[in-house]
């Protein structure tokens, strides 16, 4: 399951629609994707869906009616069908209603749910996500949870916060509660209640999902291990992180005993876990897991709470070198230390008239971590014709490979950065050949190397240097760990991009087409515009029938919500968006090793990758050379 991040942007939880009475639709309330594509909701929400009044008799509608669903979060031109599984309007529990949807696009994770109320009174963290008449599109509540009351059996009472600014309101019921540390389901908001003096929202109701018949089975349970049981709420947020955000942790773990490419092996953090818990000690007595845990608290700091107090009840005798970890911070591991860079600028010149274009093609190469950055020359900038520019380039990475296997042995760590202006961007650069070789065959540069673009225009042209601030202050908020992804709607349903890239939490931003045509061209300008330091789009195919475009587009964004795991309300989806290069890199090489009858979400390999730091853009001083300063780093350094 994949898993997100900002609590109003989880895309489990979908709208439940009605027709508006002029041609459309319009939300009356929401509901919570659960596996096997069912779907948690409230019985009057499914009512007013289809138009029966709420005085009316409250019968089961029937198996063949029809309920809409959408979820502009996953798709805005995404809609589903769903009908009644089951009916709970009597009873012990009232107002409940399961659907059944008749097809859960790829992509689509359901939500996590949790049965522990008692816990979530002693946070702060919990909030519902409604759909009002003035915000169809998710209005944020924050909540606090209290005892059980209500004026039915069965519920608990949720008092607005203090903080929050919104109120429950109509549009709310059949949506989650939400507890946003543990990203976990508690419960599904039914009704608000009425003050004698008309105030409405101030205190509602909810439905718990451990009251609800067989939801608690669908709660995971750990698995025994040699050290103990596992805490739920953990046990749950390592089962959704990906092994990528471990890595380093796994690696100082096994560190006289790791498999490179153990990553397709563990793809997530408990994965990880139980393999640890199956080793014997290290050499030196210090348990596996300890390591693990200590490292992994490091990398993955919404964790960090939760994992070292399981590490200090797991490993009393060793509390003083869980001490000298902690106060000597994360450990490097083998492969843990930033990648090698090659910069690759293509400058356009302006005096060139005559086609084709040329370029003038300058390359940097910084080894090491960003205070130790060694420097090697290679020669003057070149001129180069646009059809040359894929060779100069190979050439270039060659080079690079050759220099970093005198000095470390290992070429598999480097990044390729190519600071390309739109007339080149689209250029498949993670698709060319790696070469020579005496093969038929050849691998490609997305599968050697992370490969990410770089914005020729925004780094040099004077144009752009008025929205600088902007973009340094998102890059800030990326390397954080924090920000949001804003998902931009097919051309079906075209958006205001420019006012809603405004939000200054946007750290990520996820095209269409790209500049494949006049209008992608265009969003890629407001995005580079707006200051967006991450910029992803889909190289399409071409030609491309319209059922083509349209099944490409969704395999496209399932893949990314993969990688970006912004669906369960986990962690800032920037804390997963640092990650795209090297997941990136790893989903295409993965690609191949995929098991007999796996279903591709969408080819890797079509995905352009924009990730641009404003910190690290070489200056025109050192054109022509692989050159930087041998120990400090300046703004200007590649």
């Amino acid at each position: 399951m994949a898993s997100p991040s900002s609590p109003q942007h989880h895309a489990w939880q979908v709208r439940v629609l009605a027709t508006d009475g002029h041609g459309g639709t319009a939300p009356v309330g929401g509901g919570t994707l659960l596996p096997e594509g069912r779907l948690l909701t409230c019985a009057h929400v499914v009512r007013d869906a289809l138009g029966v009044p709420r005085t009316a008799d409250g019968g089961r509608p029937g198996t063949d009616t029809v309920i809409e669903i959408d979820s502009p979060v996953f798709d805005s031109a995404w809609r589903g069908r769903a009908t009644v599984e089951e009916w709970y309007t009597e009873g012990p529990i009232q107002d409940i209603a399961v659907l059944r949807l008749a097809d859960v696009p790829p992509g689509l994770a359901h939500a996590r749910l949790s049965l522990s109320v008692e816990q979530a009174r002693e946070t702060d963290s919990i909030h519902v996500v409604g759909y009002p008449r003035d915000s169809p599109y998710g209005l944020r509540a924050g909540v606090r949870v209290r005892d059980p009351g209500g004026n039915r059996a069965g519920r608990v009472q949720l008092d607005i916060a203090p903080d929050s600014q919104a109120r429950i309101e109509r549009g709310f019921s059949g949506c989650a509660v939400l507890d946003a540390v543990t990203g976990a389901v508690l419960g599904v908001l039914v009704s608000t209640s009425v003050r004698a003096d008309g105030t409405v929202g101030l205190v509602g109701w909810m439905i718990p999902i451990r009251s609800i018949p067989r939801l608690s089975d669908l709660v995971p349970v750990a698995r025994p291990l040699t050290v103990g049981a596992v805490p739920e709420d953990l046990l749950a947020l390592l089962s959704d992180l990906n092994f990528v955000r471990v890595e380093h942790a796994y690696a100082s773990a096994v560190d006289d005993r790791y498999v490179h490419d153990i990553r397709w092996q563990l793809p997530t953090a408990w994965a990880a876990l139980s393999e640890l818990d199956d080793l014997p000690p290290r050499e030196d007595g210090v348990p596996r897991l300890l390591i693990f845990l200590e490292e992994a608290a490091h990398s993955v700091p919404y964790l960090r709470r939760r994992l070292r107090a399981w590490s200090d009840v797991l490993h009393p005798r060793h509390s003083a070198h869980i001490a000298d970890l902690r106060a000597r911070g994360p450990q490097p591991a083998d492969g843990d230390a930033e990648p090698a860079r090659l910069v690759i600028r293509a400058e356009p010149l302006d005096a060139d008239t005559g086609p084709p274009p040329s370029y003038l093609v300058s390359h940097w190469l910084g080894v090491g971590r960003p205070d130790r950055v060694a420097q090697a020359d290679y020669g003057e900038p070149r001129k180069v014709a646009t059809a040359d520019v894929p060779s100069r380039v190979l050439e270039l990475i060659r080079r690079a490979e050759e220099e970093l296997g005198r000095r470390s042995g290992r070429t598999d760590r480097l990044r390729v950065e190519c600071f390309l202006p739109v007339t080149l961007l689209g250029l498949a650069v993670e698709s060319w050949k790696v070469g020579p070789t005496r093969a038929r065959r050849a691998p490609r540069l997305g599968a050697r190397f992370e490969v990410v673009l770089r914005s020729w225009e925004r780094a040099y042209e004077p144009d752009y240097r008025p929205h600088l601030w902007r973009w340094q202050h998102r890059w800030r908020r990326l390397s954080e760990g924090g920000g949001r992804v804003y998902w931009a709607p097919d051309r079906d349903h075209p958006a205001e991009l420019p006012d809603e890239l405004e939000d200054i939490d946007i750290v990520a931003c996820v095209l269409g087409d790209g500049p494949a045509d006049e209008a992608g061209l265009d969003d890629l300008y407001v995005a580079l515009e707006a200051g967006i330091p991450v910029i992803v789009w889909r190289r399409a195919a071409q030609p491309e029938t319209p059922e083509q475009r349209k099944a490409n587009e969704i395999g496209f964004r399932g893949l990314l919500r993969s990688l970006i795991a912004a669906d369960d309300g986990l962690a800032p989806p920037g804390s997963h968006v640092r990650e795209l290069p090297r997941s990136l890199r790893n989903q295409r090489v993965r690609r191949g090793k995929r098991a007999s009858g796996e279903t591709e979400l969408f080819d890797p390999y079509h995905v352009a990758l924009l990730y641009d730091d404003p910190t690290r853009i070489p200056g025109t001083r050192h054109s022509g050379s692989l050159h930087t300063p041998p120990r400090t780093v300046t703004a200007s350094d590649p």
